[in-house]
């Protein structure tokens, strides 16, 4: 994975570039326009699916909430899948690229997974559409 460094608050498109491999500024242009009040992963998911291909989303830490209480629920330790893994981790205000246990910052650095606090791991998949 190749790191792209943003020249401003776009991180979620960069992170979304660096899974594709493809040109950020690309991106922008298909998307239509430049994120200045920010991205949503849909746009996202919609890049993805013209190149046949979208982000499942896994919550590290799944809670049920029911009638004012909140019951985590069993689930896989959020590391064994994401050393098969590749897409996007998403934080309270920030978005990486993840391959294996490595995140890849579009401010500029290459990190693990350990040291980002992840809401919401976006899972890259690919498409089989039988029509």
């Amino acid at each position: 994975m190749k790191l792209y460094l943003q020249t401003k608050g776009q991180c979620l498109l960069y992170a979304t570039a660096m899974v594709l491999e493809e040109d950020p500024l690309k991106l922008v242009i298909e998307v239509g326009h430049d994120g200045e009040h920010g991205y949503h992963i849909q746009e996202m998911q919609q890049l993805m699916y013209r190149r046949g291909m979208f982000f499942a989303p896994i919550e590290p830490a799944p809670i049920i909430e029911h009638n004012g209480h909140y019951y985590p629920i069993k689930a896989d330790n959020p590391r064994f899948i994401l050393l098969q893994t590749e897409g996007i981790l998403v934080g309270e205000s920030h978005a990486v690229a993840y391959k294996g246990v490595k995140v890849y910052d579009p401010n500029g650095h290459i990190t693990e997974v350990s040291e980002f606090a992840i809401k919401t791991i976006w899972v890259k998949c690919n498409i089989s559409l039988h029509v």
